[in-house]
């Protein structure tokens, strides 16, 4: 699965990270393990403001190629973080999870 090619990709994921990593990588799993997924992005976005938390993200991204992260510099809240990742969504359609949803 190549998620640089936009034609490829059916679904963008965005999850919103406030402190609950440890939550993100059950989630991903979840979502990477499930036999009829279409091909995907993930968009992290990162609104923590906590290096030990933006550490955390940024493995998880490193142990996954399908996340795009986004760290902000400022908690912007949930919608506008939600907003900021559709902004730069690929995907036909969107998705939003919450981080401790299992798929």
């Amino acid at each position: 699965m190549n998620i640089r090619n936009k034609e490829a990709i059916t679904a963008s994921i965005i999850i919103v990270n406030y402190k609950v990593a440890h939550l993100i990588n059950d989630c991903i799993q979840s979502i990477i393990d499930d036999p009829q997924k279409p091909e995907f992005e993930i968009l992290l976005i990162d609104n923590s403001c906590d290096p030990k938390e933006n550490k955390a993200v940024e493995n998880l991204q490193k142990k996954w190629d399908q996340i795009h992260l986004v760290i902000n510099e400022e908690n912007v809240g949930f919608s506008k973080a939600n907003n900021k990742g559709l902004s730069v969504a690929k995907g036909e359609y969107i998705v939003f999870l919450n981080p401790d949803t299992l798929v």
